[in-house]
């Protein structure tokens, strides 16, 4: 998942960064409201997305003992950022800078260079958008859930801020393209304003999803109820596992799960593997079955002393709210 947000990445920044220069070149030659809001989309893309680049680089960290689920999360921090940036500087600028070409009108110069520049930007985003798309169908088959369930609930965020900035950032290419042409058609500059708002507004709208979307993996967010059914079905089918009390899973890093599992063992299940390795114990059916009643009381007994243990430590420790205990 990581190789594949990674390369998505790299070439949305190579693609956004080309288009930006042309974009800003032709707001320059043309004048034209539209134009200067597709040059801040393209450049709040190209530095929103070199967040994203750096947030995958400090996640690939490995774990430490200060950090002994490792940096997973910082990549959801970074997204966060990211998103901030979309709405502040994406969002923000063009919708203040769309309104004041419509409270202002200026009549924009458009030249071939204008509609060549459009015509660029459109075949670089759509370059950068298949190669989001063909990542985002491997990361998905790798999941195997629908499009629906990897959209909404299961996708990398940082892959799924790629795939959208660049159907937007093409989208926003086609309402540049016909608002210049439609203010020039009509002698009205106002409609180039419109245009600027309304690409203004689908990058809020994108920034809005993103921000929710990374703060809820922010803040712990669980497993989809897929997977966790999964797990929990693994265990129940389990022949030494008697009750399965409860699962809890909750995201650390994109496509890693920690699973915190409550059960109770089946201590007669597992007497039965233990004791073929001591012959003496079979000899006979009155030993065989004290010991089966022994391993079951020793089981109990374990769990008795784990319970007492984790009382302890949140004695000690009020603040301490989950506690996972694994014998080695």
């Amino acid at each position: 998942m990581a190789g594949s947000s990674q390369k998505s990445v790299v070439a949305a920044i190579a693609g956004n960064f080309v288009v930006t220069v042309l974009k800003f070149g032709a707001f320059l030659a043309s004048g034209s409201g539209a134009m200067m809001s597709e040059a801040i989309h393209s450049l709040a893309d190209t530095l929103n997305q070199s967040l994203l680049l750096l947030g995958l680089k400090r996640a690939a960290r490995p774990a430490d003992p200060t950090h002994p689920y490792g940096y997973g999360k910082e990549q959801y921090f970074w997204a966060l950022v990211s998103a901030m940036g979309i709405f502040v500087f994406g969002c923000g600028v063009t919708v203040y800078h769309g309104i004041h070409q419509i409270m202002h009108p200026e009549v924009s110069r458009v030249t071939w260079l204008t509609w060549a520049v459009l015509g660029g930007a459109a075949l670089l985003e759509g370059i950068v958008l298949f190669v989001a798309i063909q990542e985002t169908r491997k990361a998905r088959q790798a999941r195997g859930v629908s499009w629906r369930v990897f959209l909404s609930k299961e996708g990398d965020p940082t892959l799924l801020a790629v795939l959208f900035e660049d159907a937007i950032a093409i989208f926003g290419v086609v309402v540049a393209a016909v608002g210049i042409w439609l203010s020039h058609a009509l002698n009205e500059p106002r409609i180039d304003g419109v245009a600027s708002v309304i690409i203004g507004l689908l990058l809020g709208a994108l920034a809005l999803l993103l921000a929710i979307r990374n703060k809820e993996l922010l803040i712990g967010q669980s497993a989809p109820e897929s997977i966790n059914k999964t797990i929990w079905d693994t265990v129940a089918a389990d022949p030494a596992v008697n009750v399965v009390g409860q699962v809890k899973t909750h995201v650390i890093a994109s496509g890693k799960l920690a699973v915190d599992i409550n059960l109770d063992m089946d201590a007669k299940a597992v007497m039965k593997k233990v004791l073929p390795q001591f012959k003496s114990l079979n000899a006979d059916d009155k030993i065989r079955t004290e010991a089966e009643e022994f391993g079951e009381a020793l089981v109990e007994q374990l769990g008795v002393e784990v319970d007492r243990l984790e009382n302890d430590i949140r004695e000690k420790v009020p603040g301490v709210a989950f506690i996972d205990i694994e014998e080695d």
